[in-house]
């Protein structure tokens, strides 16, 4: 794919390493940092995230600009995009965040037996709610979307839709900030972050 090959060239890893680094984040595969990347006559920069399927085959290319606009570059039409789904076989919790970057918030403290994704929006399409219901139907699930509007509608919706659909209880990670990647750059040490998820794992509200 020429989109892959300009992506590839122009990635600046120093840049990548010092924009991770801002949000208290280590590098991690599948993510680039280039500046003037043209693609369909539209000139992209900052952040380029490409997500994989079970077959390995890429299913979306996104970018998060220097202004956090997020532009979808390419989706595969048969395959459904879920950050880490390689992940969720193998734990018996799986947390469900919008960004890519607040799923490898949580993923880089290296927690066990937790598998961390994302669906690369708050408004997930019913697709990917299917797809992760049948592939975590026996698994604790737990959201962490943004506290914003939308991140809490989005959170409401699809504890209700599991309810509703599949019996099934999914609880919320509780935080104080914005998105869970600024809760975690905001405790210095961790320990309240890990806490956090822990508690949620437990079903805690507090």
């Amino acid at each position: 794919m020429e989109l892959l090959t300009e992506i590839a060239k122009k990635h600046n890893h120093e840049a990548l390493t010092k924009y991770l680094a801002d949000r208290c984040l280590k590098p991690f595969d599948n993510i680039y940092f280039c500046s003037n990347v043209l693609y369909k006559n539209h000139i992209y920069s900052g952040l380029f995230i490409i997500s994989h399927s079970l077959d390995g085959k890429v299913n979306l290319i996104e970018n998060r600009s220097l202004f956090n606009v997020y532009t979808k570059l390419y989706q595969a039409e048969d395959k459904i995009p879920i950050w880490g789904v390689k992940t969720i076989a193998d734990a018996p919790t799986v947390i469900v965040t919008e960004s890519v970057l607040d799923s490898e918030t949580i993923s880089q403290l290296n927690l066990p037996d937790i598998s961390v994704i994302s669906l690369f929006k708050a408004s997930y399409s019913l697709a990917q709610f299917h797809y992760l219901m049948y592939g975590a139907s026996n698994k604790t699930i737990i959201t962490a979307f943004d506290n914003d509007d939308s991140g809490i509608r989005a959170g409401k919706k699809m504890a209700e839709m599991s309810v509703y659909k599949y019996n099934k209880t999914i609880n919320s990670l509780p935080f104080p900030h914005k998105d869970i990647n600024l809760f975690r750059c905001r405790s210095s040490s961790g320990m309240r972050f890990k806490r956090n998820i822990q508690h949620a794992i437990k079903g805690v509200s507090y």
